[in-house]
């Protein structure tokens, strides 16, 4: 890619303060793109989190109506996403996450106007393998697959994604797999972090796995406090710490209650930033027992950006990150004993943990190190910014 300055528009529902692997992403690459000297611009909804600030001045807030539980954008809503797209001339309009309305209307409406369009799918379907499946669906994703196809290039963050949106584009040869970026900048690589153990509170000998994700049935981690049951039997004094927030934190605070562990398990809370950088550094293992439409799993890239092995589930996008046995252990979901089995074995062998973990890092640095990805994603740019016809 030259030294062609350009002014570009990421858009997507999902930002800071929500957060997850999305939010993530877009602030990575916003990050990246502004290092090289581009004029980056995020669209998003309203902040109705009011002791949340954003830090950089690049955060366009668009209004967004609320039904209990759930902010949506009306039509007139929508007229603030022509507004600006319309005044800032962006030179590349870019859709995070495929099913989300910011991300489709701002797709089409860039590609009526005549601006170059990119879309970034982060997300699987269930069933995401099965085509008959999405064809058969076709007929009501129709509004949605007409924004799809709109989209000058679409990204997958994983050959999983890939495989799921090629069932319902009209155009799969536009789809290129490039994976999520990691900032190493933001992690603490320490093959030994007992030296944060006292900062943060916790055990100084004690084994500690470490999980971080969304509290729904989708993440697993009800599966890994069983699990965590049988791992406590043969190692006493073993800990679980688990971050994050959902719906279902109650019932997984009644579980460990009920597996009587409530001594070898603690709640985090929402963590983020230096903080869950320091936790991911001072834990031995990371685990992620997903049990369905994991497209990606940045959570997995920053343990690994740690020097961490991890234990996950042969599920979505996850085996293209883990090489079994190498840099991590994979198992089927579901499985509450194989789970059980892959932390005893990694808490009670060092030499091995230390040596994935050692692969684990070395992987994420020669793979999704956002400092080489970047100039993929602007190769795509600079693709899309060549003349399109739109039918």
């Amino acid at each position: 890619m030259g030294d062609c300055y350009m002014k570009i528009a990421l858009c997507s529902d999902w930002y800071y303060p929500k957060i997850g692997g999305i939010a993530t992403h877009i602030k990575g690459l916003a990050k990246y793109l502004s290092k090289l000297g581009h004029e980056v611009q995020i669209i998003t909804v309203r902040n109705f989190d009011e002791n949340y600030k954003d830090e950089d001045g690049n955060v366009i807030r668009l209004n967004a109506s609320t039904i209990p539980g759930i902010q949506i954008l009306s039509p007139l809503n929508l007229k603030q996403v022509k507004k600006v797209i319309l005044e800032e001339k962006f030179d590349i309009i870019h859709g995070h996450h495929a099913f989300t309305p910011i991300s489709l209307y701002s797709i089409s409406l860039a590609s009526k106007y005549g601006f170059p369009t990119v879309l970034t799918a982060h997300s699987l379907g269930m069933g995401y393998q099965y085509g008959i499946v999405w064809k058969t669906l076709k007929p009501v994703l129709y509004p949605v697959k007409r924004a799809f196809d709109k989209a000058d290039k679409i990204i997958a963050v994983s050959e999983a994604v890939k495989q799921f949106m090629s069932h319902i584009v009209s155009h799969p040869e536009k789809i290129e797999v490039i994976p999520n970026g990691i900032d190493l900048e933001q992690f603490i690589y320490a093959p030994n972090g007992k030296k944060l153990r006292e900062e943060l509170d916790l055990p100084p000998d004690a084994p500690i796995a470490l999980f971080v994700g969304r509290f729904s049935i989708r993440k697993g981690v009800h599966i890994l406090i069983d699990a965590f049951k049988h791992v406590v039997k043969e190692i006493p004094d073993a800990k679980l710490l688990i971050a994050g927030k959902g719906f279902l934190k109650e019932y997984l605070k009644h579980k460990v209650k009920a597996n009587k562990i409530t001594e070898n398990v603690k709640f985090l809370g929402c963590i983020s930033g230096e903080i869950l950088a320091k936790f991911y550094a001072a834990s031995d293992v990371f685990v992620c027992p997903s049990i369905f439409a994991e497209a990606f799993g940045i959570v997995i890239l920053e343990a690994m950006a740690s020097g961490r092995p991890v234990i996950a589930t042969r599920v979505g996008g996850i085996p293209e990150i883990i090489d079994h046995e190498v840099n991590g252990l994979l198992i089927e979901p579901h499985d509450v004993k194989e789970l059980s089995n892959a932390i005893i074995r990694l808490f009670s062998d060092d030499r091995e943990r230390f040596e994935m973990g050692r692969k684990a890092r070395k992987k994420v640095e020669e793979c999704y190190d956002w400092k080489k990805l970047i100039f993929d994603i602007l190769n795509v740019y600079e693709e899309v910014q060549t003349p399109q016809i739109h039918i």
